[in-house]
């Protein structure tokens, strides 16, 4: 009988253990269904939030991307105004250094027109100095003339012999033609001397 009853009380105590372990075992069980209910709730609540930064994220993303593509279109289109610009001043330069080139040459052409100026006026007051001194002998031939002239008339008066003045008339007027053919290549020199100045004068013009 005693046996009989710790037996049953072993059993007893087995069944009790059996029934603490399988309620430990629900409690955990349940704990862990009460985390996997927790975990998923937390996940559908967060999923919202992550569809929102996800959204945003885009959103900032196509606002920034149009950002960019404004600033290159800014970029490309100043780009394009500095190319136009260099384009411009390169070609300014060039004109300016053309003009340059130009008021050079022009410098040059005027100095030696002044040159050819000086030697021109140089060679005009020689002519003028050469005409003058011309006209001076051909005055003093003519007044070399008249006074020969005077001595005939004079001669005429006072010689009584006709021979002796003819003499002297033919010598004087040998003397006297003489005169004239030097006063003619006097005046043919000094036509020369005239025409050779006026042709100065019109390529000074």
């Amino acid at each position: 009988m005693l046996f009989l009853i710790i037996s049953i009380e072993g059993e007893t105590s087995v069944v009790t253990a059996a029934k603490k372990e399988d309620k430990k075992a629900k409690k955990v069980e349940k704990k862990e269904e009460e985390l996997d209910s927790v975990e998923e709730k937390k996940s559908e609540d967060i999923k919202p939030d992550l569809s929102r930064e996800e959204a945003d994220v885009k959103a900032k993303n196509t606002e920034l991307q149009d950002l960019l593509n404004e600033k290159k279109s800014k970029i490309r289109e100043l780009t394009r105004k500095y190319t136009e610009l260099v384009s411009e001043n390169t070609k300014k330069l060039e004109d300016i250094q053309s003009y340059k080139e130009e008021i050079s040459e022009q410098y040059i052409k005027l100095e030696k027109w002044s040159q050819q100026m000086a030697d021109l006026n140089q060679n005009n007051a020689k002519l003028m100095d050469d005409i003058k001194i011309s006209n001076q002998k051909i005055n003093e031939r003519d007044d070399f003339l008249k006074e020969k002239e005077r001595q005939i008339e004079a001669l005429s008066k006072k010689i009584t012999g006709v021979e002796e003045v003819e003499d002297k008339v033919k010598k004087i007027l040998q003397e006297k033609e003489d005169l004239k053919n030097i006063n003619l290549g006097l005046n043919s020199e000094l036509e020369k001397l005239e025409k050779a100045n006026k042709d100065l004068l019109n390529k000074s013009d």
